[in-house]
C-alpha cells in the first residue's frame, strides 16, 4: 500500500531487475498487483459478494528472486495507487450505502482471508502472516492498511520529524492529543477514530518502534543519541 513500491522491487529481484519485473506487473491489462485489487473494489465489489480471484493479484516472489523462500507471496505495489486515491475518497462517502466506509477500510484483510476460502487449506490461514507496507501519510489507502492490521511496527529516524510523526499517529488513530484545547477542537469534527467507533471496528495495537538509521562504528554521536533518547522518553 505504498505507491513507491520499494519493498516490491527488492523482493522481485532488486535494482533494475526488480524495477523491470514490477513494471511488467503494472503494464498487464488486469494490473496483477494491489492496483488491480483496488480497481476491482472500485467497480462495486467492496462488499465481497463475489470473491476476488486472489491469484490475479499475488505473485510468488521466489519465481523472480532466488533468495526468497517459496512460501512468500507478494501483492506488489504500484505507483498508480496514488491516482486512485480520489476515486477511493468518493467511494467511501456513499449516501446510498452506509456500509461503504467499513467495507473499503477492511478490504485488504478480507482479501487475505479469501486466500484459503473454499479450499482444503482453509485451516492454514491461521498460520498466515501478512506484512503491509505503508508510506508516512494518512491517505485513504494508508487508512485501509491500518484497519486491516492487527499490529503496527513503526520505523523512525532520530530526528524531530519522527517525533511529530509519532504524535500524529497517536492523535489520528487513538485520539491522544497533546493539549486539552486540541482535544476540544477535535471533539466537534469527524475524525478517523470516531469512524472506527461508529462502525465498531478494531484499531491495530502498536507492537514496536524501530530506529531505521542507526550507525555506531565509532560510538554514537552525542547529538544523535540526544534526539534518540528524547524519542524514547516520549
Amino acid at each position: 500500500m505504498c505507491p513507491q513500491a520499494n519493498i516490491s522491487q527488492f523482493l522481485l529481484g532488486g535494482g533494475k531487475k526488480g524495477y523491470d519485473n514490477n513494471q511488467k506487473l503494472q503494464v498487464a491489462y488486469s494490473r496483477s498487483n494491489v492496483v488491480g485489487f483496488v480497481d476491482w473494489i472500485l467497480k462495486g465489489n467492496a462488499d465481497f459478494k463475489s470473491l476476488p480471484k486472489n491469484s490475479t493479484y499475488t505473485v510468488k516472489a521466489s519465481l523472480y528472486n532466488d533468495y526468497i523462500p517459496e512460501n512468500l507471496y507478494l501483492i506488489a505495489g504500484d505507483s498508480f495507487l496514488e491516482s486512485l486515491s480520489l476515486d477511493l475518497n468518493y467511494s467511501v462517502i456513499n449516501p446510498a450505502n452506509i456500509a461503504a466506509w467499513k467495507n473499503h477500510m477492511t478490504a485488504i484483510k478480507r482479501l487475505c482471508e479469501c486466500v484459503f476460502d473454499n479450499t482444503k487449506n482453509k485451516e492454514k490461514y491461521k498460520e498466515l502472516v501478512v506484512f503491509i507496507d505503508c508510506n508516512p501519510s494518512f491517505s485513504i489507502y494508508t487508512q485501509m492498511a491500518l484497519l486491516s492490521s492487527d499490529y503496527l511496527i513503526i520505523p523512525m529516524m532520530a530526528d524531530f520529524t519522527s517525533l511529530e510523526g509519532i504524535k500524529g499517529i497517536l492523535m489520528l488513530l487513538y485520539e491522544q492529543y497533546p493539549s486539552e484545547s486540541l482535544k476540544k477542537y477535535a471533539s466537534n469534527i469527524i475524525t478517523f477514530n470516531k469512524q472506527v467507533q461508529r462502525f465498531e471496528l478494531t484499531l491495530p495495537k502498536i507492537k514496536q518502534f524501530v530506529f531505521n538509521n542507526y550507525t555506531s562504528n565509532k560510538g554514537i554521536a552525542n547529538a544523535y543519541n540526544s534526539i534518540k533518547q528524547e524519542l524514547i522518553n516520549f
